[in-house]
C-alpha cells in the first residue's frame, strides 16, 4: 500500500509544496535540507507498509510467529517419531538409556530405558533425535552410532507419529481461521480450530448431535489425510475436554483410510518439453492434491479427477482412466478419509 512512498516521491511533494521565491533545484540548499526528513519519512511508511501486510497476512516471516500468538494461535513445534527396538546380542550387555543408532539414511535413534541383553531378542523404546516425519518410516535395521561389544544387530519394527514443526503458511492459515471464525462457544469452527491446535492435527470433520442432544463427534486425521497415533489422539481428547462448552458431550475418532488406484491407459504427453517421470509426478501431485480436499462423508467425483488428471502439467491426452476399476463416484463414510493408493498405468 506504501510501496511507492519512496524517499525520492517524498522529497519532491515536499518541495513541490515549499511555496518559497528560492532555488529549490538537486544540489540546492533547500533540497539538501528536505533530503534528511524524506528519507526517514520514506522509512516511517516501509515500516508502515510491512506491518499492514504483517496482519493481513500479505507477510509471512518469523515475527508472524509472535504477532500470532497476542491472538492465542501458536506455533506447533511438531513432534518426534516413536516406536520399539529389538537388540540382540551377548547377554548381560547393558545398553544404557540415550544409546544413539542410526538407519541406512543418517538418521538418529535413541533409546529411552536402559536394558539389560538377555539370551532372548529384549526390546526398548526408541524416539527420534528430531521431530519431524522423516523419521517415520517401516520397519528396518538399525546401527550404532558408537559401537558397543556384544551387540549383534538392532532392528524397529516402525517408527510412527513423527510430524513437521508448522510451516508459516499453515499457522497463518489458522490464524486467518481464527480472525474470520471468532469463538462461538462451541461451534463447527471452534471444535476444528481447537483440533488443529495439537501437533499432527491438520484436518477436523465435526458431526453435531450425532448421538442425540449435547453430543458432538469429531473426526480427526493427519496432514496427508492418515490416521492419527493413539498418542496424539489421547493429546486432542485433552486438550478438548479443556476447551470445549462444559455441557457437552465430545466423542473423538481418527479415520480409517480409503486407498484409491487411479488407472490410466495411453497417457500421451508433451514428449518434447517433458519427460515422462515429470509428468507422472505432475499427475501424482494432482491427484493428492485433489483428494486431500475431500472430506470424510464425500464422494471422490470421477469426471474432477479426471479432469485433473488432464490438466497436470505435460499432458495432452489420455484414453482411459479409472478409479478402483471403475468409473463411477466414489463414496466415503463419515469416518473414512479417502488418500491416493497409487497411480498404474496401461499402453
Amino acid at each position: 500500500m506504501y510501496e511507492n512512498q519512496t524517499e525520492t516521491v517524498i522529497k519532491q511533494r515536499m518541495v513541490n509544496n515549499t511555496d518559497l521565491p528560492v532555488n529549490k533545484s538537486e544540489g540546492s540548499d533547500t533540497s539538501n535540507m528536505l533530503s534528511a526528513p524524506a528519507l526517514e519519512f520514506s522509512n516511517m511508511y516501509a515500516v508502515a507498509d510491512y506491518l499492514l501486510k504483517l496482519i493481513t497476512g500479505g507477510i509471512i516471516d518469523d515475527n508472524f510467529v509472535s504477532y500470532a500468538a497476542r491472538f492465542g494461535v501458536f506455533r506447533k513445534g511438531g513432534q518426534e517419531s516413536k516406536g520399539k527396538g529389538t537388540v540382540v546380542g551377548t547377554s548381560g550387555i547393558i545398553i544404557p538409556a540415550g544409546t544413539l543408532v542410526k538407519n541406512i539414511r543418517n538418521l538418529n535413534y535413541k533409546t529411552v530405558d536402559e536394558i539389560t541383553l538377555t539370551s532372548s531378542p529384549v526390546q526398548v523404546d526408541l524416539i527420534a533425535g528430531e521431530v519431524g516425519v522423516i523419521y517415520n518410516s517401516d520397519a528396518e535395521s538399525l546401527n550404532l552410532v558408537i559401537d558397543i561389544p556384544g551387540v549383534t544387530s538392532i532392528t524397529h519394527s516402525g517408527m510412527t507419529g513423527g510430524v513437521d514443526i508448522e510451516s508459516l503458511e499453515l499457522l497463518n492459515e489458522r490464524f486467518l481461521e481464527r480472525m474470520r471464525d471468532p469463538s462461538s462457544s462451541g461451534n463447527d469452527s471452534d471444535y476444528k480450530r481447537w483440533s488443529k491446535e495439537v501437533d499432527g492435527i491438520a484436518a477436523c470433520k465435526v458431526i453435531p448431535l450425532w448421538n442425540g442432544g449435547g453430543t458432538v463427534k469429531l473426526v480427526v486425521y493427519g496432514e496427508l489425510g492418515e490416521p492419527i497415533t493413539a498418542e496424539q489422539l489421547a493429546a486432542v481428547i485433552e486438550h478438548i475436554s479443556q476447551v470445549k462448552p462444559i455441557l457437552a458431550n465430545v466423542t473423538i475418532v481418527t479415520v480409517t483410510n480409503l486407498n484409491l488406484i487411479a488407472k490410466i491407459q495411453g497417457l500421451d504427453f508433451d514428449s518434447n518439453n517433458f519427460s515422462e517421470s515429470a509428468v507422472k509426478d505432475s499427475i501424482q501431485k494432482a491427484l493428492v492434491d485433489y483428494l486431500k480436499s475431500i472430506e470424510p462423508g464425500q464422494s471422490v467425483i470421477y469426471k474432477k479427477a479426471q479432469a485433473v488428471v488432464m490438466a497436470a502439467a505435460g499432458v495432452n491426452d489420455i484414453g482411459f482412466f479409472y478409479l478402483n476399476d471403475a468409473i463411477d463416484n466414489i463414496p466415503s463414510t463419515n469416518e473414512q478419509k479417502v488418500r491416493l493408493g497409487g497411480v498404474v498405468y496401461e499402453a
